[in-house]
């Protein structure tokens, strides 16, 4: 499986070198602006990477070549999404770490704010590929993509309602309570769960 890992890491190094510098600009431009877009559209874009693998392991003819490996298709399902997870780490963690500078140097930020805004990303950069990847695996990247594409409108709809109840990054919290912040970082994480399971079962059945 360290293979395996390997290989998509280097590809997503070398292909996706793109997405790390716009997770770098828009971390910093959502500091000085209240547009939500400019916090939500990198992690929407983390559905991305895995489909680039993909798309890429398929026009290589790769997919064919790794059933000849001793490892098993579950194990590159796996690495699919730990790939898609370390990325979603690292993405928040930029943010993160340049939001709470800004709120340290410039003494303005809130925590609760801050807190809720953290999940309600993390869920939406988990909810991406989770609702894509188990198409993908099922019919391929090519058969599969009007699905994705259709995915990525509805994430972009659900988006768009969260801006539209969001006031320069805070929610009224007084009226929904700050529980609910890890209530959907849980829900994202059953979903996820179920998506990885439906794509190692999917990509076992599949013809190549």
């Amino acid at each position: 499986m360290k293979g395996l890992f390997l290989k998509d890491f280097y590809m997503t190094v070398h292909y996706c070198k793109a997405y790390l510098l716009l997770v770098l600009v828009f971390a910093g431009a959502s500091v000085f602006s209240d547009n939500l877009f400019l916090l939500i559209y990198p992690f929407i874009l983390l559905s991305v990477i895995p489909v680039n693998l993909l798309s890429y392991d398929e026009k290589s003819r790769w997919t064919v070549y790794a059933d000849c490996l001793p490892a098993s298709r579950k194990k590159v399902v796996d690495v699919k999404y730990i790939v898609m997870l370390i990325f979603l780490a690292v993405t928040l963690a930029v943010f993160s770490v340049t939001h709470l500078t800004y709120s340290l140097v410039f003494g303005k930020g809130d925590l609760a704010a801050w807190m809720i805004m953290n999940a309600v990303l993390s869920s939406i950069g988990i909810l991406s590929p989770s609702l894509m990847l188990p198409v993908l695996f099922k019919y391929g990247v090519e058969k599969g993509r009007m699905v994705y594409y259709l995915i990525l409108i509805l994430i972009c709809g659900i988006c768009g309602g969260l801006s539209a109840n969001l006031l320069d990054g805070e929610i009224v919290v007084g009226q929904i309570g700050l529980w609910w912040a890890p209530a959907i970082v849980v829900a994202a994480l059953l979903i996820l769960a179920v998506s990885w399971i439906l794509s190692r079962r999917f990509y076992e059945n599949r013809e190549l």
